[in-house]
């Protein structure tokens, strides 16, 4: 896996192996798939779940809705930290505080992102990381598109270097979701709008990508100074 990806999309959230201040040890039920298999696999949507309600287990400072059912009938999981608690975007508004949004997987196949906000929760939660909720409320959807995470094969994924070999694709139920934020055709995009920026209102929204690397047949710096 394109373990780089881990450091550019969250590099300021993700940290730590052990609890500091609480001395609450990472159990394995708190770590990634990626983590478990030496980052030779992704979470399928399942695993994503299963993590976060490791994580939702000895905390007060989580609250999870559901994004959307998907086509194919997956709920995906939408996770509110937040410290003192929140559960309404009355209450995050009352607040004062910064609302981000970090959505990961708009594309199946781009697994990094998932895998790091997953991290990102934990060292949150229970690592070192607990002060970036004292000014900021963080939402996370880390599998934005379910179904082409679960629509997993081998190779999905052929020019990206250090992915694992089994991923999701990019585009499912014929809507390639990063394309669809004018038009709002799928389900994902509508769910978007009415339940995150509609309902919640963040500030700042992050989208997190893989990339496959770049390959250009001319010279960038030549081309620059041109």
């Amino acid at each position: 896996m394109n373990r780089t990806l881990l450091v550019v999309g969250l590099l300021v959230l993700t940290n730590g192996a052990f609890a500091a201040e609480n001395e609450v040890v990472f159990t394995e039920a708190m770590m990634t798939i990626a983590e478990r298999t030496n980052f030779e696999r992704t979470s399928t949507l399942e695993e994503v779940v299963g993590v976060l309600d490791a994580l939702d287990a000895q905390t007060d400072l989580m609250h999870r809705e559901t994004l959307l059912l998907t086509v194919q009938g997956r709920e995906v999981p939408l996770v509110v930290l937040a410290d003192p608690p929140i559960s309404t975007p009355e209450q995050a508004f009352q607040s004062g505080k910064l609302v981000v949004y970090i959505q990961a997987n708009i594309h199946g196949g781009e697994v990094e992102g998932k895998e790091a906000s997953l991290i990102a929760m934990r060292d949150i939660l229970y690592g070192d990381k607990q002060h970036l909720l004292e000014n900021q409320i963080l939402i996370f959807v880390p599998v934005y598109n379910a179904d082409g995470n679960d629509t997993m094969d081998v190779n999905t994924r052929p020019n990206q270097e250090l992915s694992p070999a089994v991923t999701g694709i990019r585009a499912a139920n014929g809507y390639d979701l990063n394309r669809d934020g004018m038009i709002v055709e799928a389900l994902e995009t509508k769910a978007l709008y009415d339940n995150v920026i509609n309902r919640w209102d963040p500030d700042l929204l992050v989208d997190l990508h893989t990339t496959n690397g770049t390959w250009h047949g001319y010279s960038l710096v030549g081309s620059i100074l041109l």
